[in-house]
């Protein structure tokens, strides 16, 4: 179960929310933007809410399970496991990015162009 609960603010009504997940889904990390709750699941997916608890985005990380998800302002960041190597080397980790506001995703090789234009790293 996902619980938001915000601050409470002189003059205003609490707006507690919660969204119980679907069987055999439990949340692994979760992260609050300036205007979104993220929440990543065992199954892979990244469910975006707005802090009034409504749903607005369903990803399915393409890499699991997911290590931690993080965010700055309106981005997210969610890294993930890429998945066992053949030669028994240790697997990389894989970096999704994307602005909540509007649709960005990027992976693998297009990260580098995208933290460029973020002006994050």
């Amino acid at each position: 179960m996902l619980f938001y609960r915000p601050h409470e603010v002189e003059g205003t009504a609490r707006q507690d929310w919660r969204v119980e997940m679907p069987s055999e889904e439990n949340i692994t990390s979760i992260a609050l933007s300036n205007s979104h709750v993220v929440a990543c699941t065992s199954k892979g997916y990244v469910r975006v809410y707005t802090t009034q608890g409504t749903p607005v985005r369903l990803y399915r990380q393409k890499n699991m399970p997911v290590v931690t998800c993080a965010t700055w302002k309106n981005y997210v960041m969610v890294v993930g496991n890429a998945g066992a190597l053949s030669d028994g080397t240790l697997p990389p980790l894989s970096i999704l990015l994307f602005f909540v506001l509007r649709v960005a995703l990027t992976f693998g090789q297009e990260r580098q162009n995208w933290c460029t234009r973020l002006k994050m790293w």
